[in-house]
């Protein structure tokens, strides 16, 4: 089964009409561009034809709850800026079959062994700190916050007398389907539980990181290069290039946007120190301060598991613990 229908699915580094369209609300009017190494205008190219892209309704139509979703999330992230902000990767591998890790499907997915294994520790976590104290901890601060496309932060919450991870404000797809006409209309799953009783379903979203990264990118489109002569290889090899260089730029302003609502200066990143986090990251300007936790994957860089890896949890648990502790102290 697939994880989101094909044309929702956000893959192809070449299509940055349907990045830019779905991160609109989150960017500024006037994007200004680092150009790297590339020639002046490369990118400002690149970019003009994706605004274009972006307004024509064959290529955002699939699109459209995605974008009304961002204008409606804008509005409510300043709700969250008192809260302990973990900002991590949207990839991981699926519990349920053998996929490459380089899946970006929501963490709500049931299939996500990421989300699962951050659900678990929280558990852990906040059963040793009511034994320890004998009293609630403040988990409910705490907000994770996957760097996708598709903004889906997962708040911890308590529920039922467990602690589960869900959107910190379903009801802004009340707003979104108010806004669709009926056979548009969303119904996503915003929960996740540990032990909890699945249905197989369809993720919310879903991102290749081969809109970031050039060389996943030329994989992902090998079978297109290869039927190619070699001088339009290296044409569009240098696009691919070009593109997922413009792609991180535009996730960084959308970010950007994101850590503004919140207020925030201090980015705290659960991510291994190769990932696409940090690439995209790198645009930010000098007043954002990157903490990774020491180095998150110190001995797990080459896990098939990544940040899922045991021992990377390891570290996650004893920053969150730290955190937790700290008003005892």
């Amino acid at each position: 089964m697939p994880y989101v229908d094909a044309n929702k699915k956000l893959a192809n580094p070449l299509k940055t009409g349907r990045l830019l369209y779905v991160l609109e609300p989150l960017l500024p009017e006037q994007i200004s561009l680092t150009r790297g190494n590339f020639k002046t205008g490369t990118l400002e190219s690149l970019l003009r034809h994706a605004k274009v892209k972006a307004k024509d309704p064959h290529v955002t139509a699939p699109l459209q709850s995605y974008q009304l979703y961002h204008r409606v999330l804008k509005k409510r992230l300043p709700e969250l800026e008192d809260k302990k902000i973990i900002f991590t990767t949207g990839v991981s591998p699926d519990l349920s079959q053998e996929r490459p890790a380089n899946f970006g499907v929501d963490f709500f997915y049931e299939g996500c062994l990421l989300s699962t294994k951050i659900l678990k520790a929280v558990n852990e976590l906040d059963s040793e700190y009511q034994k320890e104290f004998s009293c609630s901890s403040r988990m409910e601060d705490l907000v994770f916050f996957p760097v996708a496309p598709i903004a889906l932060p997962l708040a911890v919450k308590r529920k039922d007398k467990e602690i589960i991870l869900a959107h910190p404000f379903p009801d802004v797809y009340s707003r979104v389907n108010a806004t669709l006409p009926a056979n548009k209309r969303v119904s996503p799953t915003l929960e996740k539980r540990l032990n909890q009783a699945s249905q197989p379903r369809k993720g919310n979203s879903e991102f290749w990181i081969s809109l970031f990264e050039p060389d996943q990118a030329k994989r992902y489109l090998r079978p297109v290069l290869a039927k190619l002569p070699l001088d339009e290889q290296k044409k569009m090899e240098k696009r691919i290039e070009q593109s997922t260089y413009l792609n991180k730029q535009l996730m960084a302003l959308a970010y950007k946007t994101i850590f503004d609502l919140f207020s925030l200066e201090r980015i705290n990143i659960y991510a291994k120190k190769t990932s696409y986090v940090f690439d995209i990251f790198k645009f930010l300007p000098e007043q954002y301060k990157i903490s990774d936790f020491g180095g998150v994957m110190r001995s797990t860089n080459l896990s098939y598991s990544g940040e899922a890896d045991d021992s990377a949890i390891r570290v996650l648990k004893g920053h969150v613990w730290s955190w937790l502790t700290k008003e005892n102290a």
